[in-house]
């Protein structure tokens, strides 16, 4: 029955193997840098975020709109007839006038930052009168020899008028809160840039390890099979002396094929590496690695600079991009909180105005009337204005208390937790940096078993079970070392998110900085 059982196995290896895909496939070697430089190309999730970092910087500068000037200007011109009748001394008389009048109106409007609107004004009415038919001025004229059938006429003024509040809009911080605002969703928009950024190449950096590791372990795992194989040699070779029994010989058939379906699992282990790092750094089907197999090479002997924990805590409360976050947050909030205690104030404005005004019977002795200020006009007093209940500002301003005290707390919540996470990953850092000289340490000492003891079983001193054991401790340790190193690299690179320097390290520019 167990001879059965072993055919079995040895049958769905086998089939299994014949099962993978052809080698066929090219491979394409990469090296981490390669890595990072695609994905910082070519990576979705940072070309998004550029998108909604280039919206909030033009929501930046529409806020400034209301700070341009504004230009109006309307024109009008009316052609009408003025038809009448009217009775005097028993008789009826009849008046027909034909009028043509352009009426224009231009005014130019700006608001400063000092909360004051200045509004210049222009305004000329043109008008022109032919008499077709007048009874009564007939009459008039008959008796005065003074005819005038058309009749012109031109009025101007050109008006500045000035509005300053005196009390809630008075200062210039209040009128550019807004702004002020508006850059620094902007400035929060860029810290959002960079820490996707640098997650993307953490998580890069992570998929990369991975497929290193998964390299490796397909490695181990051949290498396993390898010391299996012959070790079964050796067996077979003693079976024939007459030394060893041929049920040893099935027992190490049945541990070649267990160790060929590791390497199987670790092959697939492989491919999905493969398939992760590719998601990372392909933003579309036909890229250039598109469909190839992923190799990478060598990992960098020293991946980030070594830091201190006193450095780098100094350096995460200043650089982490949540903090970063939190204190554009409150910002922000703090702003709104100042405007919403000057609304509680009342309405008070300043009005002014000074216009010229002037007429005449055309354009040029009109436009001379006005320009002469023969006709001056000015004003000037207050509006004030008192709501009675004034609820909305009032809820308003405990609200944006309320918040501003909320994103001070949680400031300092994440300010804990920050630091908190960054002495966490610095002990994690020594500890894999421990546990990568103890796994040398395991390897060599298990690389010295496994000889020894395939010495001492040619030497008939061992089992074959003995020798099987201490090359599956090789394996562990070899394992366990590369797990180990890769665990200190990512420790590192955890490190350098939190202190919002991994871009730095990895000789990344900063949106921020340019």
């Amino acid at each position: 029955m167990n001879r059965i059982k072993l055919c079995c196995l040895l049958l769905g290896a086998a089939l299994a193997v014949g099962t993978l895909p052809a080698q066929a496939q090219e491979t394409v070697e990469i090296t981490l840098e390669d890595a990072l430089e695609m994905a910082a190309a070519n990576n979705l999730g940072i070309r998004i975020k550029a998108t909604s970092l280039d919206i909030a910087r033009e929501s930046r500068r529409a806020v400034w709109a209301a700070y341009h000037p504004t230009f109006a200007l309307d024109y009008t011109y009316n052609p009408g007839m003025d038809h009448s009748l009217q009775r005097m001394a028993g008789s009826l008389l009849e008046s027909l006038y034909r009028n043509y009048n352009s009426t224009a109106n231009a005014s130019l409007t700006n608001r400063f930052i000092t909360g004051t609107e200045v509004t210049v004004r222009w305004y000329q009415l043109s008008s022109r009168s032919e008499r077709i038919i007048d009874e009564f001025q007939e009459m008039l004229e008959s008796i005065s020899g003074i005819s005038d059938p058309i009749s012109t006429s031109f009025s101007a003024s050109g008006t500045v008028q000035v509005r300053q509040n005196l009390l809630k809009g008075l200062g210039w911080w209040y009128n550019l809160g807004p702004v002020q605002q508006a850059k620094l969703a902007e400035s929060s928009e860029e810290v959002d840039y960079d820490a996707t950024v640098a997650d993307t190449m953490s998580s890069v950096i992570n998929a990369y390890l991975e497929l290193f590791y998964a390299e490796r372990a397909v490695q181990i795992a051949g290498q396993s099979v390898d010391l299996a194989m012959e070790q079964r040699e050796v067996t077979a070779a003693r079976i024939e002396a007459g030394q060893l029994p041929p049920s040893d010989l099935m027992k190490l058939d049945e541990t070649v094929a267990t160790r060929r379906q590791e390497g199987l699992e670790a092959e697939m282990a492989l491919r999905r590496a493969e398939v992760t790092l590719r998601g990372l750094l392909v933003s579309r089907p036909g890229d250039a690695i598109s469909g190839k197999r992923l190799r990478a090479a060598q990992l960098p002997s020293d991946p980030v600079p070594s830091r201190s924990l006193e450095g780098s805590i100094e350096t995460a409360l200043a650089h982490n991009p949540d903090l970063r976050r939190q204190q554009l947050d409150l910002e922000n909030r703090q702003i709104g909180f100042r405007m919403s205690r000057q609304d509680l104030l009342p309405t008070l404005d300043f009005v002014g105005s000074l216009a010229l005004n002037g007429v005449g019977e055309n354009s040029a002795s009109g436009l001379e009337d006005v320009f002469g200020g023969n006709h001056p006009y000015w004003s000037f007093g207050v509006a004030l204005s008192i709501p009675l209940t004034n609820r909305a500002a009032e809820t308003d301003f405990r609200m944006r208390r309320a918040e501003v005290e909320a994103a001070l707390l949680t400031l300092q919540s994440t300010q804990e937790s920050t630091m908190a996470q960054v002495e966490t990953a610095f002990t994690n850092i020594r500890s894999y940096e421990e546990q990568v000289v103890v796994a040398e340490t395991r390897v060599e000492l298990a690389r010295q078993n496994v000889e020894a003891e395939e010495a001492r079983y040619a030497a008939g001193k061992s089992t074959t079970r003995e020798v099987l054991e201490v090359q599956q401790s090789l394996r562990d340790a070899q394992l366990a070392q590369v797990r180990a190193e890769i665990n200190a690299w990512s420790a590192q690179t955890e490190l350098e998110v939190l202190r919002g320097t991994l871009l730095e390290a990895l000789g990344i520019r900063e949106i921020s900085e340019g």
